[in-house]
């Protein structure tokens, strides 16, 4: 049973019908550039994807109506299922339309549709083990399972290393330009690319030192992407490599994030 905002939608007020469909659906934009030549058409590497839409088609008791508009119209929407415990979807509301009028029954047909922004399921936020650096880089495996891009992961290192920087298996990367001292802690936010540094093992707050960062990669940010060894897709998860031009004994890195599930 679906619910948004803790909300069944399945109840003695108004329940779903056929043509409910709150399945994902995929939608990449590419940047395509055009040109003289026998291929004509070049496609840049990297997408962008694009919000997804999910329909619920509810019949409502007409008097419990404007009590089912209210909650969609809620600022933001939270939808979960018993059988994705873990997951969950953040939407707003994209149209209301009353797609059957029964007024000597007193029911109407309607079909809610919901924009996605992130166009994944989102899981509960973890953070990694701490991961020290080491000679020739180290390597880091986490959110298992993941089927999507994660672009709002909170990267933390911690000092003393020389020009620290974080690579995702498919080439982006987070740089701090410089050198992070022995006990400083600085955290990256690949959402808004901003960084601060702290002398406290704190996640927030901090002295903010985003113009010495550097990330990019295809999409033009710092993102983990889903990995799998040849032939076996249903393995995924992560993968990350830890670098540095040098560092001390008790430096290292640890990656705070949410899953991302297309299912």
């Amino acid at each position: 049973m679906y619910k948004v905002n803790g909300v069944p939608l399945e109840n003695t007020h108004w329940f779903l019908l056929d043509g409910t469909q709150p399945q994902l659906n995929v939608t990449l934009e590419h940047t395509r550039v055009r040109q003289a030549g026998r291929h004509g058409v070049l496609i840049v590497p990297g997408a962008t994807a694009q919000p997804a839409q999910i329909q619920f088609v509810l019949r409502i008791a007409r008097a419990h109506r404007g009590t089912l508009f209210t909650l969609f119209q809620s600022p933001q929407l939270e939808i979960t299922h018993p059988d994705k415990p873990a997951m969950r979807l953040y939407g707003v509301l994209s149209t209301a339309s009353v797609t059957n009028h029964v007024g000597h029954k007193d029911y109407d047909d309607v079909t809610f549709t919901v924009e996605i922004p992130s166009g994944t399921w989102t899981g509960d936020t973890v953070t990694t083990p701490f991961k020290p650096a080491a000679t020739g880089g180290s390597n880091i495996s986490l959110l298992a399972g993941i089927s999507a891009p994660v672009q709002d992961a909170v990267v933390r290192f911690k000092g003393r290393m020389n020009r620290p920087q974080l690579v995702d298996a498919a080439g982006s990367y987070v740089l701090f330009d410089g050198e992070l001292p022995a006990g400083r802690y600085l955290r990256f936010h690949a959402d808004t690319g901003r960084a601060w540094v702290t002398e406290t093992n704190t996640w927030t707050g901090g002295t903010e030192v985003s113009g010495q960062m550097d990330f990019g990669g295809a999409r033009g940010v710092f993102e983990i992407t889903p990995r799998y060894p040849a032939g076996a897709p249903a393995d995924r998860s992560g993968m990350l490599q830890l670098v540095q031009d040098s560092f001390s004994a008790g430096a290292g890195v640890e990656v705070r994030a949410a899953p991302a599930y297309l299912t």
